[in-house]
């Protein structure tokens, strides 16, 4: 046990240079957050939020609304621009080059974000809409696992059995992963109740979006946009999913990492290009180890998606 202990504290200190620290991180945050609020207010443009908890389905809802919103387009030339990242606001200077979308003469623009929702956010009074994404915790936990840098620790297998036992008993009893917290993210409840409540207190438009429900029923994204006065026909529907398919989606982000892209937020701490391509052996590891915890977190997906 003592011996664990010990590899885990090493485990912990090689990913403390993975990851951002979270008082920088808050620091850069803050420090543009006034700069974007006037360019809000100088311009009278209003907010749509598309909010998820981290690994939840937003880059593909993004994708899908890139192709909606630039018909045109049957490539990714212009993807960085359809949807503002609130986390990464310092890289996404100047704000003008985000698409501005307009409804009934009201200025738009969608906005990434996975922070909970909070009447007292310093944007909060900006808001026109909201778009929620909520997918199965278990999913969110293999993904983040596998996403969150966690895996460099793969050539070492005792190492990387015993982070997945720590990180999956940690997400199946406190519902995040071991940095959420840190980055103002939340547990996974929490965060989904927080916009899944909004329609009960506020006019706001609103929808709400059940990753699987996304990819797997295209009606879903079409009602979506007819709530935020965007008709698609079914044709240029069946078209928007086949461009954001996979095999596509994959191909672009090659291309952004090939072109060094900062815009998208492709970048290690090093400045190094982050692929995002996990190889497909390491995917499989992780899914194995990660089953034991699967019922329960099923358990508790639908008891708490069952409330609201």
């Amino acid at each position: 046990m003592g011996r664990d202990i010990g590899i885990y504290k090493e485990i912990l200190m090689q990913l403390k240079n993975e990851v951002y620290d979270p008082f920088e991180q808050a620091a850069i945050y803050y420090k543009f957050i006034p700069q974007f609020d006037s360019y809000l207010t100088a311009n009278n443009i209003k907010i749509i939020w598309v909010s998820s908890y981290p690994r939840s389905g937003n880059r593909f809802f993004n994708t899908l609304l890139y192709f909606t919103l630039f018909p045109q387009n049957t490539d990714f030339s212009n993807f960085s621009y359809v949807m503002l990242d609130e986390h990464l606001l310092d890289k996404q200077r100047p704000y003008e080059q985000f698409f501005i979308h307009n409804i009934n003469g009201q200025k738009l623009i969608f906005v990434k974000t996975h922070f909970p929702f909070n009447a007292r956010h310093n944007l909060a009074r900006h808001t026109y809409g909201a778009v929620h994404i909520y997918r199965n915790p278990f999913d969110v936990a293999i993904s983040d696992f596998i996403m969150s840098g966690y895996n460099s620790i793969c050539n070492d297998e005792k190492k990387l059995n015993l982070h997945m036992k720590n990180y999956f008993v940690y997400f199946s009893n406190f519902y995040l992963s071991p940095t959420s917290s840190l980055y103002g993210y939340s547990s996974w409840p929490e965060h989904y109740f927080s916009w899944k409540k909004l329609h009960l207190y506020s006019t706001i438009k609103f929808i709400s979006l059940d990753y699987d429900f996304l990819c797997n029923d295209h009606s879903a994204f079409h009602i979506c946009m007819k709530e935020f006065g965007i008709n698609l026909t079914t044709t240029r529907l069946e078209e928007i999913y086949t461009l954001s398919s996979w095999s596509n989606a994959e191909r672009f982000q090659r291309k952004m990492i090939e072109q060094n892209s900062e815009v998208g937020g492709f970048r290690d701490r090093q400045g190094n290009p982050m692929t995002h391509l996990t190889p497909k052996s390491v995917k499989e590891k992780v899914l194995r180890f990660a089953l034991p915890y699967k019922q329960g977190l099923d358990e508790k997906f639908r008891a708490w998606t069952s409330i609201i």
